[in-house]
């Protein structure tokens, strides 16, 4: 539609300009194809365009003649409203043409106006100026002499064409920054032979056609040279696109080339590394020398301070053997006093089973309430002998006192939960009370095994391989009870998988049968309503008193005792639901928890494990007093040899104090200064390729147009501007008689 109203208007325009208005209107519908601004992912392959936009765009079209005056400019804007709108624009236009739409344009001043445009709408405005953003100057030279347009048609010989591009210092020069050119000149290979072009050509052929094709970038002013030999001489228009030059210069193809750099940094960087280590190993050098020299003063008086030490080891060594004995007895009494909570943890058990054994009778109550509801509702709904309700009087009664009595089972069973609960608390309590007391006296001996007890009593002075052998045996045995009984009481305590787990548990299980008893026994007046036993008194009361009634009377009550005992037929589901629940997962549960399951000892085999340990500790704790005794035999031979080890430290401070001033102290000023030049080397060549690509990217700034907004060349009143492109086209030089 476009095309074909900008080519019939134009034909009013410039009369018989045919050739020319088609490749406008082909240029134009290239340029549409172009983005204003272009975002490309490399690796989605993907290009958002502003297409879609309901921006204003502009097409700039201006004839030249074929010395690259300009004779005519006129603009196609376009619109592209989503709903009928009124448009403003503004524009220094001598007059305006409706291209497209139902409402033509109304030019007053320099405003244009729109009514009730809708979709895409365009109009054409012919300028009053005929200034463009670049100045274009077109000679021609046959046979080395000027000669005008008007002359060629029909020439022969060399020609040379140049066309001059420079600034127009009139115009806004964002245009001229941001624009690029593209330029094609025809070239008819029947006519000229393309002889040499200014380079930056790039020549296509497209049928008997050539086009010799530049790309000016955006600020530049140039001169493009052509030479031709050309025979019975004739040239199409020149075609002059200016469109913002927005593209992503990836240097990323640059990755391979730069990986060099990347090389010399690393090898710059080891370098540095290495000096750094270099002056470091130097001065732990110089210190340690130092340290050397301090150490050797220190020796002889050491040598003296070690054999007194070896005294008082071998006295601490008897108090160790006292404590031994004494955590040993210790353990005894614990094991003792264990007897007693692992018979409160037996009868935790005995509890657990009765209560599982009272929560299954209330359940078995609690279906027969249920299986009472049913049978009440059959005898409603589907009559008895005479066709009528029945109404089982005495049935009614005994389920009124059913539910009475699972209420004070339900009330029963959460007492006993509780008490459960309690019993586990309370036995948690004693069990950390005795952890206490174990790991303090646990803390008096270290754990090692035999190994390690061969070298601790290696270190105390023990030379019998054959007493070491012993005693590291007992002792090793001992840590590994010791070990495990304190793991077995860890895991019991666990918060997140022990007893306290199960205790919470136990008290979950309370709470909900204490919450599910309030529920269940509600009055009336309850505010979140009644409980189900309230509801079944008033429900019971009004059958028993249906009993005696008139038909008329039972018909007319019947329809609503049915749909409440259905309600609370279904409510009471949910509690027989829950109570099955707490009966079988949450009593259960904890029963499951004191007695075991399949491969699972429970708390009362744990119990079981923890007694046994505590005899098995008790046992051993005899003969680790007796192995504690025997450790300051060791002791006795300490303190030989200390003497022959003193006599020949005296002689080497002298050789330690020599060695550093001669052999090392006169490198030290020659290896920081290496070191403080290889690090600042490194410093200023860690990102030598980032700065190389920082470097290229700053030099290409210029080309990427990155922060350019798109602004209208008409006026500077039009906001909302999503493009402007720019079509020049200088005239023909037709051929002889136009043929």
């Amino acid at each position: 539609m476009l095309k074909k109203s900008l080519k019939k208007r134009s034909i009013k325009k410039w009369k018989g300009a045919s050739r020319t208005l088609a490749v406008l209107a082909l240029t134009a519908v290239f340029l549409g194809l172009l983005p204003g601004v272009v975002q490309a992912d490399k690796s989605k392959g993907l290009v958002l365009l502003a297409g879609n936009s309901a921006g204003k765009r502009e097409v700039v079209y201006a004839k030249l003649a074929a010395t690259g005056d300009v004779e005519q400019i006129y603009v196609v804007n376009h619109f592209q409203a989503s709903r009928k709108t009124q448009l403003i624009d503004y524009g220094d236009y001598e007059s305006v043409t409706q291209l497209t739409g139902k409402t033509p344009p109304r030019l007053v001043g320099n405003k244009i106006t729109v009514e009730d445009a809708e979709g895409h709408y365009y109009y054409q405005g012919n300028l009053k100026s005929r200034d463009l953003p670049w100045h274009f100057d077109i000679k021609y030279r046959l046979d080395g002499e000027e000669k005008s347009p008007e002359s060629l048609s029909g020439a022969s010989g060399r020609l040379e064409i140049d066309l001059g591009i420079s600034r127009n210092g009139f115009i806004d020069s964002s245009f001229m920054d941001q624009y690029a050119l593209q330029i094609s000149i025809p070239i008819d290979p029947d006519r000229a032979v393309l002889l040499g072009a200014s380079e930056g050509a790039v020549v296509s052929y497209a049928g008997s056609v050539h086009q010799l094709t530049y790309i000016v970038l955006p600020g530049s002013e140039t001169v493009i040279e052509v030479l031709l030999d050309v025979d019975d001489f004739a040239m199409d228009q020149i075609v002059l696109a200016g469109v913002p030059l927005s593209f992503d210069l990836d240097l990323e193809d640059l990755e391979s080339e730069l990986d060099p750099l990347e090389e010399l940094t690393d090898g710059i960087s080891e370098l540095n590394k290495g000096a750094e280590r270099l002056n470091s190993g130097y001065k732990e050098l110089l210190k340690g020398y130092q340290a050397l020299i301090t150490g050797s003063q220190q020796l002889a008086q050491g040598g003296t301070d070690l054999k007194a030490g070896g005294n008082q080891l071998q006295d601490g060594l008897g108090e160790y053997a006292a404590g031994v004995s004494q955590y040993a007895g210790g353990v005894k009494d614990l094991s003792q006093g264990y007897g007693q909570l692992d018979d409160g943890i037996r009868k935790l058990q005995g509890g657990a089973q009765e209560l599982q054994a009272q929560g299954q009778a209330l359940v078995a109550g609690s279906a027969a309430i249920l299986d009472g509801l049913d049978e009440i509702l059959d005898g409603l709904t589907q009559g008895g002998a005479g066709g009528g309700p029945e109404f089982p009087v005495e049935g009614l009664g005994e389920l009124l006192a059913g539910a009475q009595a699972l209420g004070d089972g339900i009330q029963q069973f959460q007492l006993g939960a509780a008490g459960l609960t309690n019993g586990l608390n309370t036995w948690i309590g004693e069990l950390q009370d005795s952890k206490q007391g174990f790991d303090a006296g646990a803390s008096q001996l270290p754990s090692h095994d035999a190994e390690g007890w061969s070298i601790y009593l290696g270190i105390l002075g023990i030379t019998d391989t054959v007493q070491i052998g012993t005693l590291a045996g007992i002792l090793a045995g001992y840590s590994e009870l010791t070990q495990g009984y304190k793991g077995l009481l860890d895991a019991l305590l666990n918060e997140q998988e022990g007893l306290p787990v199960l205790a919470a548990g136990g008290q979950d299980l309370s709470n909900g049968l204490a919450q599910l008893h309030a529920s269940y026994t509600a009055g009336m007046d309850n505010p979140e309503g009644p409980g189900f036993l309230a509801v079944l008194e008033i429900l019971v009361g009004q059958l028993m008193g249906l009993a005696d009634a008139s038909e008329a009377e039972i018909q007319a009550m019947l329809g609503e005792l049915v749909g409440g005992l259905n309600e609370l037929k279904e409510g009471y589901s949910e509690i027989h639901k829950g109570l099955g629940l707490y009966v079988n997962q949450g009593v259960g549960g904890l029963a499951a928890g004191l007695s075991g399951t399949k491969g699972e000892p429970g708390l009362s085999g744990a119990s079981s494990q923890v007694k046994e340990g505590l005899n098995e500790l008790e046992t051993g704790g005899a003969a680790l007093s007796q192995a504690g005794s025997e450790l300051g035999a060791g002791m006795k031979d300490l303190n030989q040899g200390l003497s022959e080890y003193l006599a020949g430290v005296s002689g080497l401070k002298e050789g330690l104090v020599r060695y550093r001033l001669d052999g090392l102290v006169p490198y030290r000023d020659g290896l920081g200064e290496y070191a403080d030049g290889m690090a600042e080397l490194g410093d200023q060549t860690s990102d030598l390729k980032e700065q190389f690509v920082e470097a290229l990217k700053e030099r290409l700034a210029d080309f990427t147009g990155e922060d350019y907004e798109v602004r209208s060349f008409v006026s500077n009143l039009n906001k909302d501007v999503i493009s402007v492109q720019f079509v020049m086209m200088a005239a023909e030089i037709p051929p002889v008689n136009g043929k």
